[in-house]
């Protein structure tokens, strides 16, 4: 099972380590951390730990669409 990444939101919060940022998004029961600056790009994973991933590049280009 994999949430459907066009209802994240932003949630505002972003952190940097050295030259990674990464971006925190959020939708009920779901997170995903996009990183910026890193050849990982980032995870997804469900409130309860049960349903985890890595970002695709189609998952990444609709994150990113949510900043505009």
């Amino acid at each position: 099972m994999k949430p459907d990444f066009t209802k994240f939101a932003y949630t505002g919060k972003m952190t940097r380590s050295k030259s990674v940022f990464q971006l925190y998004f959020q939708q009920e029961g779901w997170a995903a951390v996009l990183r910026v600056g890193s050849a990982n790009t980032g995870h997804w994973f469900s409130d309860d730990d049960k349903c985890s991933g890595e970002l695709t590049p189609e998952e990444t280009e609709l994150l990113l669409m949510k900043l505009r």
